[in-house]
Parts: structure tokens; sequence; C-alpha cells
């Protein structure tokens, strides 16, 4: 039960705290209400902020000058955040339905369960922040939705080698049981990006390159038809990829078939058996796994571990989606998958 010491201040942690809580509460009401009706929801958000600093911190009066400052800044971040969400959804079929979803054995949505080689069910939950849902007379198309509070980017080379799992983890476990169709995982921003840039730089020039920064970075399903059920006419400014007037994907690497997710989910178990038999083991070396960033960098127990790497170890591997699926497929990701590739 080894926990960091935190002090009640708006670090980085409670700052995406406070912003799932905002989205959340937003999000599950009668959203639309607030398309023509800013104020509404400039009012909403500072009384939700007003609640959670009450019951989280003991109130706005007891916070320091320098976190009501932050909330001050925060609250204006989350109002135009939620706007652009809205936005989003306005021209969407997918629906949010679930927030803060929990997938374990005591919820309606249980865990990735996985028997490894040992006969022992290994079982992988944890809280999804939002599960969007579109329902459509051939299936119910499901995407798993993550906000982040600094840049995520989607990376098949991290599937490879194990690495930030956790989404496809989820996505896998609520279509184990045939009754869903994966659809894609989507990492959203969830706060202002900063944008650098001469001074003299036109304000058209800044937009473009804040819509840049706010685009979704994930993977969404190879289908037309469902990209363009998440963005009505797919032009790409809520989704990784857009779909050209030839019918292309401007982004095809972020564009995955049905096969392609089936070969994701099982390299994914097979990687937990794995892991799995070896935490039964006892088998937990200090060997940080080094490709394209330091795992040593927000470590908390360099000093019990005294095996912190520099920087200088990282292995830098870029790779393609044809690279990985490969790969995979070489090494028994799922035997009889037949992967289509993207288009060159």
């Amino acid at each position: 039960n080894l926990k960091e010491k935190r002090s009640a201040e708006i670090d980085n942690l409670e700052y995406g705290t406070i912003m799932h809580f905002l989205f959340e509460s937003i999000l599950k009401s009668d959203y639309v209400e607030y398309i023509d009706n800013r104020e509404k929801l400039i009012t909403d958000v500072n009384r939700l902020i007003d609640e959670y600093s009450l019951e989280k911190m003991g109130g706005m009066k007891n916070l320091s000058g320098k976190d009501k400052y932050r909330f001050k800044r925060l609250t204006s971040a989350a109002i135009s955040m939620i706007e652009r969400f809205i936005e989003e959804l306005s021209i969407s079929q997918f629906e949010p339905k679930y927030f803060e979803l929990y997938l374990s054995d005591y919820s309606d949505f249980p865990p990735l369960k996985i028997k490894n080689d040992k006969g022992k069910i290994i079982k992988v939950g944890g809280i999804a922040d939002r599960i969007d849902v579109y329902n459509t007379p051939s299936g119910k198309y499901i995407r798993v939705v993550d906000y982040k509070t600094g840049t995520k980017e989607f990376k098949y080379s991290d599937v490879l080698f194990g690495l930030n799992l956790q989404m496809l983890i989820y996505l896998a476990a609520l279509s184990e049981k045939g009754q869903v169709i994966p659809s894609g995982i989507l990492y959203l921003p969830s706060s202002l990006p900063e944008i650098s840039g001469d001074k003299n730089a036109s304000e058209s020039f800044a937009k473009k390159e804040k819509e840049k920064k706010l685009a979704a970075s994930g993977i969404v399903l190879d289908d037309i038809e469902i990209v363009n059920a998440m963005e009505e006419g797919a032009a790409g400014r809520f989704l990784p990829t857009g779909i050209k007037d030839n019918g292309s994907y401007t982004k095809p690497q972020s564009v995955i078939n049905e096969k392609g997710f089936e070969l994701l989910f099982s390299h994914i178990k097979n990687l937990i058996k794995t892991m799995s038999e070896h935490l039964i083991e006892g088998d937990i070396p200090a060997i940080p796994l080094m490709v394209n960033n330091n795992s040593c960098t927000y470590c908390p127990y360099g000093s019990i571990c005294g095996n912190m790497k520099d920087d200088r170890l990282i292995n830098k591997i870029k790779l393609t989606k044809e690279d990985v699926l490969n790969e995979i497929e070489k090494i028994g990701g799922a035997d009889d998958a037949n992967v289509d590739r993207c288009p060159k």
C-alpha cells in the first residue's frame, strides 16, 4: 500500500480529476441545451466548481491565492473544452452512454478474463472515462474515450511492446461476448493547447494550429459509414482521420478493420498471460522498458530501485501499422486473422 504523499493543491493529477468531474456532469445531462446558451454553461460549470472545492478542498475560502487563480484558469479551459465536445457530439451519431465505467466482477461490465498456461484466471479491469454507443440494425458499435490533460498519441509500437494497453483492454473486455462491435479508441485533449509562433501570425493561423493540437489521437474502425457516423462529413476535425472526396482516408494509419482489432486483442491477451506467469513466480526484475521513452522519468521509487536509467539509453523505434500487425502475426498474435492492410 505504498502511496505518494499529496498536498491539497491543484497539481496536474487534481487538474485531471476536476476536468473529468466537469465533463461527466455536463455531458451526462441534456447537453444539447448548452449549444446556444453559453451563459448557462458558464453558470453551471462555476456551480460545479464551487461544489467540488467545498467537498474535496474545504471550499474556495480555504484555498491559497495561487490555487484560486488556478481554479479560475481551469474553469475557463473547461468551458472551452466542453463547448468543443458538445460541438463534436452534435454532428455525431455516437452518444456518450457510460461515464467512469468500472469494469469488474462487481459491476454489470466484467473485466477481461484470461486463463494462463498454469490454469490461473487473470482478470484485468479498471475505469473507462467514457463509452460512446451507436445503435444500428446491424449491431451496436462502441468506442472508448479517454481524456488526457497532456499530450497523448496512439502508437502501434506501444501495443507490440505491451505499453499503454489500457484503452484496448477496455475495448476488448466490452467486446468479449460479441454483443458489440469495437469501433475505436480516442484520446481527447482535456486542456487548451499552447500555440507557439510569430507574434504577428494571423488569427486564422493560430486557429488552425489550435485545431491541430485539439485533434483526437487513436484508431477507428475501417468502415466509411461508421467514420461518418462518428463525425458527419468526416472532415477529421474531431477524429484521428478524415475521408477525402475520393473515398480514401486522410490518415490511413488511424483506421483498422475488425480483423485487425481481433489481432491486437489476441496479442494483448498473450502479453497478459506472459506477464501474469512472471508475476506469480515473483519474477519482477528492475529492468524498465526503454522504448521511445524513459520509463524511469516519472517513477517515484527511484530511491528504492537504485537502477534509474539515462535518456541516452532510450531505444527509438518507429513502426507502421503494417510492421506491427505483421510482427504480431509472426509471434502468434492471432493464428487465423485475415488482416487487411491499409492503402499505400
